[in-house]
């Protein structure tokens, strides 16, 4: 009888150093772009295409510079807004002093003994 035996070389080791991406899990590998290729023409703009890019390139920049103008504006509404704020709370704070130093005094007032001489 003959046995199968094992080749008398050993099988090389792999050391496996990082894990699989996911991309490389769900995907085909990657392949390599093919030699020798030169690179795709680029496609040309009709006139008519380039007036009507230029002039939307154009539009875009006008709604930035009015959004811009207005980013300034909402800014400066809301500096007015807390200087109104800080002008009332100390106009507040004033009046709330001046009732209460007036209650004071009515209530010192009311608290002295009262003369019938």
């Amino acid at each position: 009888m003959h046995r199968y035996r094992y080749p008398l070389h050993s099988v090389p080791e792999i050391t496996i150093t990082g894990t699989l991406s996911q991309s490389s899990l769900d995907g085909p590998p990657p392949t390599s772009p093919p030699r020798y290729t030169s690179p795709p023409p680029k496609p040309r703009l009709s006139a008519s295409a380039s007036k009507k890019l230029d002039e939307f390139v154009d539009f875009l920049e006008k709604v930035d510079r009015d959004m811009t103008s207005e980013v300034e504006h909402v800014k400066q509404s809301i500096k007015d807004a807390r200087e109104y704020v800080r002008e009332w709370r100390q106009e507040r704070s004033a009046r709330c002093a001046e009732l209460l130093e007036r209650r004071e005094r009515e209530g010192r007032g009311s608290m002295e003994p009262e003369s019938d001489i």
